[in-house]
């Protein structure tokens, strides 16, 4: 086909993707038979995709089979859910007969006494925090107690059972993010592809014949998405940077939520505390009184009740107000013979005396 006939066929293509019309007649003199099918295969990729996507979506073909993309806060093959009409509770998510509280398209549990967590899966009176000290969470990671185990909450960069994976040491294209056949590079801990004719956006994902280049939500981290032509710009806000807002994260727990000493735990865009006991809330705002009703001391420790408060007598190598901690570096200084000193944990009588099931606080000879 001489270079004449090239530009015809080209002009059929570009007029029939633009009107759906194809010319016919005299317009296709010269132009080989093979020409024509290869033109007509490149006609029906484009117009093929026979999906009706909701919500906003947009239906891409790829010549073989169609789908649909989906905006931001939908999902479903066809773009059907929205993400404002499910009820964040209905898989009654809350463990140990806590209480879901819907919020924001997401939920938090309140949790009865004993137990704590996101989902109220920590059962606070169980001695699974010596795994915690036997295999303790690495790269600034918080252990938190688990049933009979322990689990890590990683900080941002770090993953594994135990954070021991930072993201720098692995290659960001081992998992061979760039579609349609497009190059992965890796770059600073990242990656960026390289996409084919016919392709854009940060993974390829963009086929350029689809009139809005936003509609796949390429924006990362809150950034807003500008179409230019074929192409998508993202406005990034001031955590975040790079063409697609991919560099840095909107933490939640920056601004620090969680009162009373509670833990701040990010979940996607949202923090959820995890809250020391005696309180409670979404931001560990409620205090609550604690008695010795409530079994408050782990470990095997002996609860006492005060008038407005409560002292766990700690065995063996636990100490802390509840004997939730092991230390092994302490001590007892008193001479309890024929008795045992024990550790108490409270700051006004830190040790005290056990003789024959009676606590004293020096001695039990000369009582």
């Amino acid at each position: 086909m001489n270079p004449r006939q090239s530009l015809l066929v080209v002009a059929i293509l570009l007029l029939t993707i633009t009107t759906g019309y194809a010319l016919t007649g005299t317009a296709l003199e010269g132009i080989q038979e093979n020409d024509i099918l290869v033109h007509q295969l490149l006609i029906q990729t484009v117009q093929g995709c026979n999906l009706t996507c909701e919500n906003g979506g947009s239906c891409v073909s790829n010549g073989i089979s169609s789908y649909c993309i989906c905006p931001y806060g939908v999902i479903g093959n066809f773009c059907e859910y929205r993400w404002d009409q499910f009820d964040a509770c209905s898989s009654m998510p809350c463990m140990n007969y806590g209480s879901c509280i819907s919020t924001n398209n997401s939920y938090y549990c309140v949790c009865p006494s004993g137990t704590t967590g996101y989902r109220c899966e920590m059962n606070e009176t169980t001695s699974s925090n010596t795994s915690c000290f036997l295999r303790p969470c690495e790269n600034g990671g918080t252990c938190y107690a688990y049933l009979n185990s322990s689990y890590c909450s990683c900080p941002y960069g770090t993953s594994g059972n135990f954070c021991e994976y930072r993201w720098d040491q692995f290659d960001a294209c081992s998992s061979m993010p760039c579609m349609n056949y497009g190059s992965c590079i890796s770059s600073n801990n990242s990656y960026y592809c390289v996409c084919p004719s016919g392709t854009t956006g940060y993974r390829c994902e963009i086929n350029q014949t689809v009139s809005d280049p936003c509609s796949y939500s390429p924006c990362l981290n809150r950034g807003t998405c500008v179409p230019m032509g074929s192409e998508a710009f993202c406005i990034c806000p001031s955590q975040a940077s790079g063409r697609y807002c991919e560099y840095g994260s909107l933490d939640p727990c920056d601004s620090s939520p969680c009162l009373n000493n509670g833990t701040c735990i990010a979940r996607d865009e949202i923090f959820v505390c995890a809250c020391p006991r005696g309180t409670l809330g979404q931001r560990c705002e409620t205090k609550v009184p604690i008695t010795c009703n409530d079994s408050p001391c782990m470990n095997g420790g002996t609860c006492y009740q005060g008038d407005h408060s409560y002292t766990c007598i700690c065995p063996g190598i636990y100490d802390g107000q509840d004997c939730e901690r092991i230390n092994f570096s302490k001590q007892c200084p008193l001479d309890c013979s024929p008795g045992q000193c024990v550790i108490t944990g409270n700051s006004k009588h830190p040790y005290l005396c056990s003789c024959n099931g009676t606590y004293y606080p020096e001695r039990c000879s000369g009582k």
